[in-house]
């Protein structure tokens, strides 16, 4: 009995100091810290933050155009991150939070995890082949019966599987870091400095999109079919074009598994120990005796989680969770959309407005909560009722969503052709009538200022190259008298929209009150419950966070989107893309759903305030 208990107080021995199995050489132990283990963690969550919260939001838009999805699929494909982490989180929490297992071992593991699910993500980009825009084959007037035939119907059912696959293994893979890292850095942690920790490590999570949004804005200003020379009609500015979206994905991949290995050397343990000196005491052997009866087991499951969900404060703080996982899971995959489709941003601007402006907003937010948490050292009560304040005071910018910026003035849409009525408005008309065009979104601008769905409906005869523009001319439509400015350009009409700096401002006044809420919200979920149960506590919440709020936010945000399309593709019928929305549609939308949710958030931690609790530490 004593030789198997020394041989597990020198197995103990070896798993508290840094490295791998065997492998912990004396000149590596510099990094058995609880600073290098922040900043190791720290690192997986960038790059989850990059690739899920950055790269893939920005490019949501961009990946319906090149598979031709429409925004409900686009808002599955967001929220099998959100499916994964549902199935996973419990058995990881549960296993992973017991005394005898290595946290560090599920947080590099999920790291790898994660990086595979970018590489697939990538994939389907190399299996569709060269893109073929929405506008290939685009005929002119004249052209229409030389071109009907050369009309292709793809088929990306493989590669959307390929897509919500890969998502769905990042949300395997980061389950770890945001619930055992958090547990892990909180118990290793000085208790004096804990939430100074868990504010630089959500810092990094945030700063993460940060820098997914602006190398996305890079990225998309390159051609999806890189480094073959692209589609030689189209640029950046042309809404069916498609940027390099898969290339950040890649790069993502490779940086997930180097820093993975780092933190699979960490051990389960980072306070001081002697026997870290080789000094095997006694008590550590008692210890051990106890660790190794108590080996985890399902059958002690429903019992923690029971003891867990008796807590009401906990309860009603989970309850406002899932509330706030519906506004941040569905804006966050549609905020690239919103400012693209309600206020006609660029993808530079967007990429400008997310990276420069609205996540560093959320980052300050972050610190602001952490940083009122450790001065005025918030007791459970005071952490919720500032919870409280920061929700209602975001509600009130909430008023930004309801803003739009008038729509662009399509022919047959919202303006008439020449002859028609505003009554009897249609894309066919007495000078497109005889070209019998199909209907593709192929936007070009008239010398009128009027925007015509493609160069056939604007009933242009002709066409020439200017460097990688296309000029068409001898346009019918176009309402000049002249016929020598009867020409149309191969791209929408700008337009000003004044409305936009207000809304901008009034998103970033919402981002530094929502996320100030963030870290007391996460403190007091972890004070509102006993020790032992900490890391189960964070897996219920995060299950339930993600059942009722960030699995469903994103599919309804994308129903909200489709509601409002006003024209699909030629191929709608198979799910297809949506061409033209309607501004006042999705801003009406999107208001009312984000002040109705943060209303009944706010009445949830109302509650959760006034409930009583035995837990004040």
């Amino acid at each position: 009995m004593y030789q198997a208990l020394e041989i597990m107080d020198v197995r103990d021995y070896v798993d508290r100091r840094y490295g791998w199995c065997y492998i912990r050489p004396r000149c590596i132990q510099v990094f058995r810290s609880v600073k290098w283990a922040l900043f190791f963690i720290s690192m997986g969550a960038l790059i989850q933050g990059i690739a899920v919260n950055g790269l893939l939001h920005y490019f949501i838009p961009t990946i319906e155009r090149h598979f031709e999805l429409s925004s409900t699929k686009s808002g599955f494909m967001s929220g099998s991150y959100d499916i994964a982490s549902l199935i996973c989180l419990i058995p990881i929490t549960y296993y992973g939070g017991q005394k005898t297992a290595s946290k560090p071992f599920y947080i590099g593991t999920g790291v790898m995890i994660m990086g595979l699910g970018s590489f697939l993500f990538a994939l389907p980009a190399f299996l569709s082949g060269a893109y073929q825009s929405l506008s290939a084959g685009s005929p002119l007037c004249i052209q229409h019966q030389l071109q009907t035939n050369q009309e292709q119907d793809h088929d990306y059912a493989f590669h959307y599987i390929l897509l919500v696959f890969g998502n769905f293994l990042h949300g395997v893979g980061a389950c770890p870091l945001f619930t055992l890292g958090v547990t892990f850095l909180d118990e290793n942690a000085p208790p004096n400095k804990a939430s100074i920790y868990l504010g630089l490590y959500y810092m990094m999570a945030i700063i993460g999109p940060c820098i997914g949004y602006i190398g996305g804005g890079y990225l998309s200003n390159i051609y999806v079919d890189f480094p073959s020379p692209g589609a030689l009609d189209l640029n950046p500015d042309n809404p069916n074009w498609v940027g390099c979206w898969w290339l950040g994905f890649i790069f993502c991949a490779v940086a997930a598994i180097i820093f993975a290995i780092p933190i699979l050397g960490l051990p389960r343990d980072l306070k001081d120990d002697s026997s870290e000196a080789g000094i095997i005491s006694e008590s550590l052997i008692s210890r051990q005796v106890v660790l190794f009866s108590h080996t985890p087991t399902l059958r002690g499951l429903p019992a923690s989680i029971l003891a867990v969900i008796r807590r009401l404060k906990f309860d009603f703080i989970t309850c406002a969770g899932f509330c706030e996982g519906v506004v941040i899971s569905g804006m966050g995959s549609f905020f690239p959309k919103i400012l693209e489709q309600q206020l006609g941003s660029s993808l530079q601007t967007t990429a400008t407005v997310l990276g420069a402006f609205a996540i560093p907003c959320a980052l300050f937010g972050i610190l602001i909560g952490g940083w009122i948490i450790k001065t005025y050292q918030l007791k459970l009560d005071q952490m919720i009722l500032f919870c409280l304040l920061m929700i209602v005071l975001s509600m009130f910018t909430v008023i930004g969503l309801f803003f739009s910026c008038p729509p662009i003035k399509i022919a047959g849409f919202h303006v008439p052709y020449p002859g028609q009525s505003d009554e009897n408005k249609s894309l066919i008309s007495h000078c497109n009538k005889d070209c019998h065009c199909d209907i593709r979104y192929d936007p070009v601008c008239g010398a009128d200022k009027i925007t015509y769905i493609s160069p056939c409906f604007a009933g242009c005869l002709s066409s020439e190259m200017i460097g990688r523009s296309v000029k068409y001319l001898k346009c019918k439509c176009v309402n000049i008298s002249s016929e020598d400015e009867q020409y149309a350009d191969h791209y929408p009409c700008p337009q000003k929209c004044a409305i936009f700096y207000v809304f901008v401002t009034l998103l970033c006044i919402y981002q530094v009150f929502s996320f100030s809420a963030c870290i007391p919200a996460l403190t007091a979920t972890l004070r509102s419950v006993e020790q032992d149960f900490k890391s189960l506590a964070i897996g219920i919440q995060w299950i339930i966070a993600r059942l009722l709020g960030t699995v469903p936010g994103p599919v309804i945000f994308g129903m909200l989107f489709d509601y409002a399309c006003v024209m699909w593709s030629p191929h709608a019928h198979k799910g297809g893309v949506c061409l033209i929305y309607d501004r006042k549609l999705i801003s009406l939308y999107l208001g009312s759903i984000v002040l109705t949710v943060k209303t009944i958030e706010a009445t949830f931690f109302t509650i959760a305030y006034f409930v009583r609790s035995d837990l004040y530490y």
